[in-house]
């Protein structure tokens, strides 16, 4: 078991890292439905000049986040010998990728999965 001193730092560091995410997502005004939505909108990028009425902001901030994330897992790897609140760094040992027939299956579920939600998440929607 992990001492009570262990458990507040792993909640705090948890409390700390949902605090910049939330913090990034209101400074990029990602927490206003009408922005997201118009990213989500892909048909309104042929009203009007490109990108017409298409909000690609969205895409932007996602693409930086990873680019941060990348980083980070880069960085850490370099700088620490082990972890601050476990023993070790958890890397899992299988670093190859799925068999490339999975990937379209996997992509066949997913679509299916969202054409059915679409049906039961359209109303909470608008």
């Amino acid at each position: 078991m992990s001492s009570q001193p262990e458990r507040a730092g792993r909640l705090g560091l948890a409390f700390s890292a949902g605090l910049l995410f939330s913090a990034g997502l209101v400074l990029s005004g990602m927490t206003q439905p009408l922005k997201v939505l118009g990213f989500l909108d892909i048909t309104a990028i042929g009203k009007g000049p490109f990108p017409g009425l298409w909000d690609p902001t969205l895409a932007f901030v996602m693409g930086g986040a990873v680019c941060v994330t990348l980083l980070a897992f880069g960085w850490t790897h370099r700088m620490a010998q082990a972890p601050r609140f476990a023993d070790q760094f958890h890397v899992p040992s299988d670093t190859s990728i799925c068999h490339w027939w999975a990937v379209p299956f996997y992509l066949a579920r997913v679509g299916a999965w969202w054409a059915t939600a679409q049906v039961r998440l359209s109303p909470a929607l608008f």
